[in-house]
């Protein structure tokens, strides 16, 4: 398995500077830009593509707090697979509650609005949970939290999709 972090040059670490990751990955691709190779062969040119692909993955993971816990579980012989996943039922029940809570919302942009700073804080404070796990290499907890995390992520991604769907309707 590649270590996405040894790509970019990182420290392997949940905690990232998401900003060196973006300058690294800036000029890793700038020098595997098809005109870098126009001249060299088709077979220069594929393996330019190749390894184009390889890094855009490996920065999209590391760039995701999920995928980048996913990628340093797996790194570190756990592995989790989202689909087939148990759920603890303590953090079933509060997916339940916020799915309900999502359901209920009456479309005002208060609502909507107040509704995501809460889901953000939450996702906040489980981003933390995640780097204290990560740095008592409590890998085990990660596995249990890290579902829940990718829930909510999802969910803050279907409110602000909502939300501007209703923001559009109103302005219409």
């Amino acid at each position: 398995m590649n270590n996405y972090f040894d790509i970019f040059k990182l420290k392997t670490s949940y905690d990232l500077d998401i900003e060196l990751l973006e300058s690294n990955y800036q000029k890793i691709m700038s020098k595997l830009h098809p005109d870098n190779f126009a001249n060299m062969g088709e077979m220069a040119a594929d393996v330019a593509n190749t390894k184009s692909v390889e890094y855009n993955k490996a920065y999209s993971k590391l760039k995701s707090p999920v995928y980048r816990a996913k990628h340093l579980l797996e790194i570190n012989n756990y592995s989790i697979d989202f689909e087939n996943v148990k759920v603890k039922s303590e953090y079933l029940m509060q997916q339940f509650d916020l799915k309900e809570s999502f359901a209920e919302l009456d479309g005002s942009a208060n609502s909507y609005n107040d509704f995501l700073t809460k889901l953000e804080q939450d996702y906040d404070n489980h981003i933390n949970a995640l780097s204290s796990l990560f740095a008592n290499k409590d890998y085990q907890q990660v596995k249990d939290l890290l579902p829940h995390l990718k829930f909510l992520s999802k969910l803050i991604s279907d409110v602000q999709y909502k939300n501007s769907i209703y923001s559009k309707e109103s302005r219409l």
